[in-house]
Parts: structure tokens; C-alpha cells; sequence
């Protein structure tokens, strides 16, 4: 372990008694107030942000901000450091931010002895810090980030580098030339390179203390003591300057989201569909978070995810639904962004794109029923064919499409579809459908439901506009058309859909009956672990592609704790991934699939259990010392009956040594 010690210096009697100068009060700039201050005098820097740079620091003096985040020291661009301490020794700069500088942020020359501890340094072009023909130096919990080079120390030597965090830097991380006696340990090293030239180079502070993290160290953790079971060599071409105790996480805790993923099942839709977006944000960090996310289309906000809690190690898996309707046709790059909470320092993986997307703007603009000619007619007899006349109005050219036509008697009961495949032109194309009516169909008011999708639903298709429904009357008598054995297809109009094939019969838009089943992976769960549901939605008519389930978990209580919506892939499945509260009821727990389409409605349960650690009597989800008091205050009461039963581990009527041993065999297990 590497120390550095400041000189103490004979008082002067004759000198003036050490004084502490504000900013802005006293003096408005700071290197007003450096000029004026004599060594030994403390400069307390109020909140503000104040336009300086090549700031000399050439006495023994204490410069301290009052809020780190809130003092802000701005180079400009400067081609100068924005402090350079030089001369002075014993030097103290704490608490400022130190940014936008064209050299370095902060430069420390000979003679050295100085501290500089908690300061944010970012948006140099040059070095976040330097330390050149220096001695005895100490920077500790400085957040350095978008700098060329994090830490750079030349010729120097006795120097301390702890609780560091250094990330998005251009290329290296730590810099070390022509130096000795460097120490460096409990630093976030988040990306960059490092080099190491010199002697006596130590990347870390021995066993157990550790030595740093390394957003590249993949080394495994076999006994859980949160350092890498092997070493790790920040620069290959120095292998003695190896890390022996790299740690497994960031030191010593850390607030990090990670936007994981984003998705939709297909890049192409219609205009006015809504269309279901998967986003996954984890919590790679130490502390509970709230979680802000936007998704993005281009520029403009579309969908947003706030005010959401999220665990430690959990992970938030949500499928939004997108409206399309005020879009219009074109492509657009689809990526979304979680806002970075209070104390993040690495944020490059905030941001998510999953690319291009396309919206095809068509639209079913007319839909009734009529006759052969295409004039309104609404009454049709059981066993007689009904017409509907259609337009489909598109801004551009699509080479194949599939149309559906379905009706439903007023039961709901489908009773006869129609359809074709093929291309579709630009502008308005109207074309007149017919389709039999059945002479068991129930007689009343029923409905013919139209859609456009870009393939059959069973093969992967999607809508591409919002389906359109008309309704029209079935009666005994009177009324409708002659009875037909097939559909007729009639275009009044000059576009015409040549090429394109029509039937009946094929791929009803939906079903009649519908099954649904759930499961969970595990049958218990202690009440930090990952949950993950699977299921089905299955039907006897047609595929269950891209439809959204709703999921629903409830307590022993029965009270509501979480609802999601998940969408099913082309086979119908689905899987959905959460993490429960922040509770402490035991028992069991109740998660609940449903669907619901045209008055049916599927439902399904699957029941899992939520389990405390063996020597978790307090149920704070750790086995600590607190359970261990539980049982020795127990076991040094008289013998039963006993006072707290929860000391009685094993369940035997009796609180003794076993009950004491079931706990410290259990002691550090968490959930």
C-alpha cells in the first residue's frame, strides 16, 4: 500500500494567521483571489460557473468548492491547463468541476505534494490530469470522463491513485512514463487503454482490499469474494505491472442502467396500426433506481417509459404499443435512450438503435355492403351471396399484399371469409367481393371485418393499416342476391388488381376458439431472483402471431402487484422476464395470462412460490448478525416455552446450539 505524507512547516510568528478567502464574494474570479492569497490561506469557491483557465497555483494553499457538481470551472478551450500547480507544496484542490480544456485540465509540476481528490474533470482535448516531474502526490475519487487521456503521470514518482472512476476516454485510461513507486487501487477503469513505463508500478492493494476494476476483466469469481481468481495485466507490454487482486464490480458502489435491447417483430407496417415495441433496460448497478426511457423515431418521441423502479441486478422488460396514426409514410431510424441517473459515470450504453424502420401509408378509406353493381344495399338472405365494395387508397406501389374479408353473424360465429394476394398500386383501387352466405347462419345484424396485411398472418404477416368493419343484416327472406357457389369479383374502377388471386375460405382474420397456457420456470423464488413466465395462445382457425397477452401476478393476498403485456411470436408462444418488488410476503403467488378478441376471451394461471433463505428469520432477504441475535437472545432464556418462535430454526421445540450452528452455516447467503 502506497502512502503519501505532507510536510509540516515551522509557523512564523511574525506572519499573518491563515485566512479563508470566498469566491465571489471576496473576489469575483478565482485568479483574482489566488493573486491576493498568501500561503496557508484556505480559497472557498461558491457555486457558479466561472470562464478560467492557466489558474497558477504557486503557494501552499487549500482550494476547496462547495458543491463539486455546482462549481464549475470552464476553459473555454483555452490552450492552456486550467489550474497549474506548480511551486507550492501541500496543495489541496477539491470539489470543483474542471472542464472544456485544450491541454490539460489539471497540471501538477515539480515540486509536487499535492491532493486532488473529488473533482469531476471532463471534455478535455488533452489530459483530465497531469502530473510531470512530481513527488508525493495523491488523487483520490476524482470522476474523470471525455478526456483524451484520463490520468497521465511523467517522471514522477511516490504517487497515489485511488477511488477513481475514469471512463469514455480517447485513448488511454492511465498513462505511467518514465515513473516510480506508483500505487493504484479501487479505481473504475470503464474503457481505454492503459501504458505502463517504469518500476515498482502496483496495481493494487493486496489481499483482501483488492485492486481495481476493469470494464475488460472477464475472469471468473469461484468463492464469491468479489476479486477476480485470476490476475489481470492492464498493458501487455509491461507484465509485471500486473493486477493480482482485480475486483469483480465497480468500487465501491456504483448507479448504472444498461438499455439492453430493443425490438419489433417486423421493420415494415401500415400507417394508423399499432405496433408493439419490446424495450429491456437493466440495473447493472449497486442501488435501486427510477427509470426514465424515451423510444425514438428520428428525432420525435414516441413512446416513454417513467417513474418505474428498478432493482438491483433486475432487469425491466416492457412491450409499449406504437401509434402510427400521425406518421406519415417513409423510413425512420427507430432508438431509444434511458435517461442517466444522479451518480452514473459511464452512460455509452444508454443508448439503444435497433435501425431502420419503414411505414407504408395505405389505408381501407371504404368499406359497405352492396350489390353486384356496387350500389348500397344492407339485407341479405341466409343461402344468398352478399357484396361488399372496397377501396384501398396507398401512396405507393406494394408488389404483393394479402387482403381479408370476414364476416360473423351476430353470434360472432364466423360464417364466411374471402381473399386475395397479390400486388397493389399506387393511389385508390375499388373492387367489389362477394361471399356466400351459409343457410345455417344466424339471422340478425352482423359484421364484415377488412384488413391489409404484408402476408399471410401464419407466416409472419403484419397489418399494414387498421382493420375496418361494416355491419349488414341477415334475414330469413326477402332482400338479398341468388345463391352462389363461389366469390365474384367485380373492379368498376381503372385500377384494376391484375395479378392478384383471389379466394375463399383461406385465413380468417379471427377465431372462434381460443386456448391458453402459462408456466414458470421454477416452482419458488427467493424474492431477488428473476422470474421468467412462458406460454401459448393458440386457436383452431388461424395463427396467433403478434397478438399482445396480458399478464397479471398477484400476491397471497390476491392484491395486484404487476401487470405487463408480452407478444406472442408466429407460434403462438411468449415469454416475459420481471423481477417482484421490494416485498417480504412469503407464499404463494398467482400469475395470470389472458386474451381477449371479439367478446372471447382465454385465460390461464400458473402458481409459484416466493421462499425465504434457510437462516433468514428476520426476512430481510440476508443472513447476518441480526439473525444471529435473534437466536441467542432465545437461547439464553430459561427452557421453553419460548418467546420467539422464529429462534427455532430447525422446528424441534427447542432453541440450543443447532439452531445457533443452522444460522452460521447460513451466514452471508443473500437472495
Amino acid at each position: 500500500m502506497y502512502s503519501v505524507s505532507f510536510a509540516l512547516f515551522n509557523v512564523d510568528l511574525g506572519k499573518s494567521v491563515p485566512q479563508t478567502i470566498t469566491v465571489p464574494d471576496d473576489y469575483a474570479t478565482i485568479g483574482q483571489a489566488l493573486a491576493a492569497a498568501s500561503s496557508g490561506d484556505t480559497i472557498f469557491v461558491k457555486n457558479g460557473t466561472y470562464a478560467e483557465s492557466g489558474l497558477q497555483v504557486n503557494k501552499t494553499l487549500h482550494l476547496i468548492g462547495q458543491n463539486k457538481s455546482a462549481v464549475i470551472v470552464d476553459g473555454n478551450g483555452f490552450p492552456s491547463a486550467i489550474f497549474i500547480i506548480t511551486s507550492g507544496s501541500g496543495v489541496t484542490l477539491e470539489g470543483f468541476t474542471v472542464k472544456n480544456s485544450w491541454s490539460s485540465s489539471i497540471y501538477v509540476g515539480s515540486p509536487g505534494l499535492a491532493n486532488v481528490k473529488n473533482n469531476i474533470i471532463q471534455g478535455s482535448n488533452g489530459k483530465g490530469v497531469q502530473l510531470a516531474q512530481a513527488s508525493n502526490c495523491i488523487l483520490s475519487e476524482n470522476v474523470i470522463t471525455n478526456c483524451s487521456i484520463g490520468i497521465s503521470i511523467e517522471s514522477s514518482s511516490f504517487t497515489t491513485i485511488r477511488g477513481n472512476n475514469i471512463s469514455q476516454v480517447k485513448s488511454y485510461a492511465l498513462d505511467v512514463l518514465e515513473s516510480n513507486n506508483v500505487g493504484m487501487y479501487h479505481n473504475n477503469v470503464f474503457g481505454g487503454s492503459t501504458s505502463f513505463v517504469g518500476s515498482q508500478i502496483a496495481c493494487d492493494n493486496g489481499y483482501p482490499s483488492g485492486g481495481n476494476f476493469w470494464f475488460g476483466y472477464s475472469g471468473a469469481d469461484s468463492n464469491g469474494d468479489g476479486i477476480g481468481d485470476t490476475p489481470y495485466v492492464p498493458d501487455p507490454g509491461n507484465p509485471a505491472s500486473q493486477d493480482r487482486y482485480p475486483l469483480m464490480s465497480a468500487f465501491p458502489l456504483i448507479h448504472d442502467l444498461e438499455l439492453e435491447n430493443l425490438w419489433t417483430e417486423t421493420p415494415v407496417f401500415g400507417r394508423g396500426t399499432m405496433v408493439s415495441i419490446e424495450l429491456e433496460i437493466g440495473n447493472t448497478g449497486h442501488f435501486t433506481e427510477i427509470l426514465n426511457a424515451t423510444i425514438f423515431a428520428n428525432s420525435t418521441a414516441i413512446l416513454s417509459v417513467t417513474g418505474t423502479s428498478l432493482e438491483s441486478d433486475d432487469s425491466y422488460v416492457g412491450m409499449l404499443p406504437w401509434n402510427t396514426t400521425e406518421f406519415s409514410g417513409g423510413e425512420y431510424i427507430l432508438w431509444a435512450q434511458v435517461e442517466p441517473v444522479s451518480g452514473e459515470l459511464y452512460n455509452l450504453n444508454n443508448n439503444y438503435t435497433y435501425g431502420l424502420v419503414r411505414i407504408l401509408d395505405i389505408q381501407i378509406t371504404q368499406l359497405f355492403s352492396c350489390n353486384q353493381t356496387g350500389y348500397p344495399l344492407s339485407i341479405f338472405n341466409r343461402g344468398s351471396m352478399a357484396y361488399f365494395k372496397v377501396k384501398i387508397t396507398a401512396t405507393d406501389t406494394f408488389s404483393s399484399v394479402v387482403f381479408t374479408l370476414n364476416l360473423y353473424d351476430q353470434t360472432l360465429f364466423p360464417i364466411g371469409l374471402s381473399s386475395f394476394n397479390g400486388p397493389l398500386s399506387m393511389g385508390n383501387t375499388t373492387f367489389i367481393l362477394g361471399v356466400p352466405l351459409p343457410i345455417w347462419a344466424h339471422i340478425g345484424t352482423a359484421k364484415a371485418c377488412a384488413n391489409v396485411f404484408t402476408n399471410w398472418p401464419h407466416q409472419g404477416g403484419t397489418p399494414l393499416c387498421f382493420e375496418n368493419m361494416t355491419q349488414f343484416v341477415i334475414a330469413r327472406e326477402a332482400g338479398g342476391g341468388t345463391l352462389s357457389q363461389g366469390a365474384e369479383v367485380y373492379s368498376p374502377t381503372s385500377n384494376v388488381l391484375s395479378g392478384s388471386s383471389f379466394s375463399l375460405g383461406a385465413e380468417p382474420l379471427f377465431e372462434s376458439e381460443l386456448s391458453l397456457s402459462i408456466s414458470t420456470n421454477k416452482t419458488s423464488y427467493f424474492a431477488k431472483q428473476g422470474i421468467r413466465v412462458d406460454g401459448q395462445l393458440m386457436s383452431n382457425y388461424s395463427s396467433m402471431n403478434a397478438r399482445l397477452v396480458a399478464i397479471e401476478v398477484m400476491d397471497p393476498a390476491g392484491e395486484t402487484i404487476i401487470t405487463r403485456t408480452v407478444q406472442t411470436q408466429s407460434d403462438g408462444n411468449f415469454s416475459l422476464c420481471f423481477g417482484l418488488p421490494a416485498i417480504t410476503t412469503l407464499g404463494n403467488y398467482t400469475a395470470k395470462a389472458s386474451f381477449s378478441q371479439l367478446g372471447k376471451v382465454a385465460t390461464a394461471d400458473a402458481i409459484f412460490e416466493l421462499v425465504t433463505i434457510v437462516g433468514d428469520l428476520n426476512r430481510d432477504w440476508v443472513v447476518d448478525i441480526f439473525d444471529i441475535v435473534i437466536v441467542a437472545r432465545e437461547f439464553s432464556h430459561p427452557p421453553p416455552p419460548i418467546v420467539d418462535p422464529r429462534a427455532d430454526t430447525n422446528n424441534d421445540g427447542i432453541v440450543d446450539i443447532f439452531d445457533i450452528v443452522i444460522v452460521a452455516i447460513h451466514f452471508g447467503e443473500a437472495s
